[in-house]
């Protein structure tokens, strides 16, 4: 894994990057979360092999921001980056990382039961959802992006995840 200094200089761009006022649909910073999320935490064993997989569940201006970073990236943990676009929470297999964007209403339970104990970190933009059931929630503190870690499922789900990330999250559950 990348030292935790590394992982500071990556993410305090984006993490002290302002939001804007309809940050909801201002899905440009994302991709940089996303991508670094996934360099500092590490998936368990029996994880897909061929493709790093991101699909996004919602906004469609989310899915094509993210989409343009496989432009700039090619890879992720040595594998090839696939984005995909799912209209419901049944779409979303096989997956590496969900992005469910803050226009998508449906009960958490239903997700985790579909999701079961698969190794998917989830990722949302709901607020006050991290505690319930996700493992990284996007927020806005002071008009800047920042995440909520909710460090407990994520260890329970099999995923190690490196000092640093814990550092930069502006809550851990």
């Amino acid at each position: 894994m990348p030292t935790p200094v590394n992982l500071l200089f990556a993410l305090l761009a984006a993490v002290l990057l302002p939001s804007r006022v309809a940050q909801a649909q201002d899905y440009r910073y994302h991709p940089v979360f996303l991508y670094s999320f996934s360099k500092y935490i590490e998936w368990p064993e029996g994880t897909p092999k061929a493709e790093f997989v991101i699909t996004v569940v919602g906004n469609e201006a989310a899915y094509e921001e993210i989409g343009k970073m496989t432009q700039k990236r090619e890879e992720i943990k040595g594998k090839t980056i696939k984005v995909l676009k799912a209209r419901s929470i049944r779409e979303v297999l096989p997956s590496h990382i969900v992005f469910i964007t803050n226009d998508v209403r449906f009960p958490l339970s239903d997700l985790q039961k579909y999701l079961g104990s698969k190794p998917i970190l989830i990722v949302t933009e709901h607020p006050g959802i991290a505690d319930r059931g996700t493992h990284i929630n996007f927020v806005t503190l002071n008009e800047k992006i920042t995440f909520e870690l909710n460090k407990t499922l994520a260890l329970q789900r099999g995923f190690k995840i490196a000092t640093g990330l814990e550092m930069l999250a502006s809550k851990i559950y």
